[in-house]
């Protein structure tokens, strides 16, 4: 049974794919450390002392493995929000443009009119006709 179980932990290591894949060696290591035990020692009561001699190394590194988990969790989360707000973000602006670039266009071409006819007008004038297109744009 001992070898049935650190088999498949070994194929469960080796094909394994995700962050975790440290914490199979912990079961790797235990079933180890029981089949070296059962080899060497003629006692019956071989799983009960193991597991109590197992239990300080494991427990500190499932403590571990938890707390990075958390970790990584909040950190996705916060990768995953940022792309969704960037893309509504990006959303909202492109639409806005859409609906003010008519506006924009029509502002710009004031402003081009304006800039020729300036040798023709006081100076006063067409300082006042640019802010009256410059308060136009602020309100657009």
């Amino acid at each position: 049974m001992k070898i049935l179980i650190l088999g498949f932990s070994l194929i469960w290591y080796f094909t394994c794919r995700h962050w975790w894949k440290s914490a199979i060696l912990v079961i790797i290591a235990v079933e180890l450390a029981k089949i070296i035990t059962a080899l060497l020692n003629t006692s019956h009561a071989i799983d009960e002392i193991d597991y109590i001699t197992s239990l300080p190394i494991t427990i500190p590194i499932i403590l571990a493995l938890a707390l990075i988990s958390k970790k990584l969790n909040k950190y996705n989360l916060s990768i995953e929000l940022r792309s969704k707000i960037d893309n509504e973000i990006d959303k909202i602006y492109f639409e806005l443009y859409n609906k003010k670039s008519a506006d924009l266009d029509l502002l710009k071409k004031q402003f081009e009119d304006k800039k020729k006819s300036r040798s023709k007008i006081e100076s006063i004038i067409y300082l006042k006709e640019l802010i009256t297109i410059r308060d136009e744009f602020y309100r657009i």
